[in-house]
């Protein structure tokens, strides 16, 4: 299977998510990460194999979640094709994306089963309302008519919507010192945020429902646990967040997403 993203795709992901960083439009600001191109988010291709993985994974999970881990090993750059292979196992499966011109790995995870933790903290959380639910619905079936899962909707809304909150921006504008910081725009003038991982566990009824059979929930909550970051040297640290999401007071997902930043001097 062939994957490849034009600029199209790039401003469909960006309207869905929210996320504008320059390096995903503009040459000049990718070149500045040593990228030859335009730099694809790395969730759009990944969203693409989720959709391919909920269609060759077998539907009933049991009781168990599923999970998928990838991690990103280099960029996506747009127009580039890549190819994706999966390689099916009977308790974990494994996928692996390759920019065609070269075989160069790109992006490679697994797939398998897992039961969620529950954490003892009281952790902070934000909350969707139905209203940004409904535009962000009407978004992702604009731009992905195939893809009917539900999960994939709401996995990439409470991404998106994660990474808009203030607690990433308080994180990274807090361990750099940047006390004059005061939004997200400004940070990405300030530091370049590369995601260099992301996980998700899927509760099963979640996993195996249709789009089509998702109705609108009272309440979308997201509760974020404490991040654990580590600093690489003076001018990089890397970081993990997670978050779980909760669909009417109901446990649905587990959500894990890893980042590097680079402070520019």
């Amino acid at each position: 299977m062939l994957l490849s993203f034009d600029n199209k795709a790039i401003a469909d992901w960006a309207k869905l998510s929210g996320d504008y960083n320059p390096i995903h439009f503009e040459v000049e600001r990718a070149r500045e990460t040593g990228a030859n191109d335009i730099i694809v988010h790395g969730m759009l291709p990944l969203l693409h194999i989720k959709q391919r993985l909920s269609t060759v994974l077998p539907a009933d999970t049991g009781r168990d979640w599923v999970s998928v881990k990838a991690m990103f090993r280099s960029p996506v750059l747009r127009q580039l094709p890549h190819a994706l292979e999966i390689q099916p196992g009977k308790q974990r499966s494994r996928f692996s994306l390759r920019a065609t011109h070269d075989a160069s790995e790109v992006m490679a995870g697994s797939v398998y089963r897992s039961v969620p933790a529950e954490s003892p903290e009281q952790p902070a959380s934000f909350s969707i309302d139905r209203q940004l639910f409904r535009e962000k619905r009407a978004v992702f079936a604009e731009a992905f008519p195939d893809f009917d899962r539900a999960w994939l909707l709401v996995d990439a809304l409470t991404f998106s919507q994660f990474l808009s909150s203030e607690v990433p921006f308080s994180i990274v504008r807090d361990l750099a010192k940047m006390s004059g910081i005061a939004s997200q725009h400004e940070l990405m003038d300030a530091a370049l945020t590369v995601q260099t991982a992301h996980t998700v566990m899927v509760e099963p009824e979640l996993f195996r429902m249709p789009l089509s059979q998702l109705k609108d929930p009272g309440e979308i909550r997201c509760e974020l646990h404490a991040p654990v970051t580590v600093p690489n040297s003076k001018d990089t640290l890397s970081g993990l967040s997670q978050f779980t999401v909760r669909l009417d007071g109901r446990p649905v997902m587990q959500s894990e997403v890893g980042l590097l930043v680079r402070f520019k001097s």
